[in-house]
């Protein structure tokens, strides 16, 4: 479900949409608000897979190397 949700938020009108790497700070609080909200299956994986990265200008959110690994593995 969380999948699809990334979907929904990211699109795939061209085909399959790639995980993005970093997601803006704004973004991410609004996107983790409603896959809450909707009580989205497996919401808290966001906070396992990406972190604040305040090196960034301006801040985003970045995609954990673990991440990485496990939609390769999939």
């Amino acid at each position: 479900m969380l999948l699809r949700l990334l979907q929904a938020l990211f699109g795939d009108r061209y085909g399959s949409a790639a995980i993005r790497r970093c997601i803006s700070e704004s973004v991410f609080y609004n996107f983790k608000e409603i896959a809450e909200t909707m009580k989205v299956k497996h919401a808290e994986l966001l906070e396992e897979w990406y972190e604040l990265d305040t090196n960034a200008v301006p801040a985003c959110y970045s995609l954990k190397a673990s991440a990485i690994r496990t939609f390769e593995n999939t």
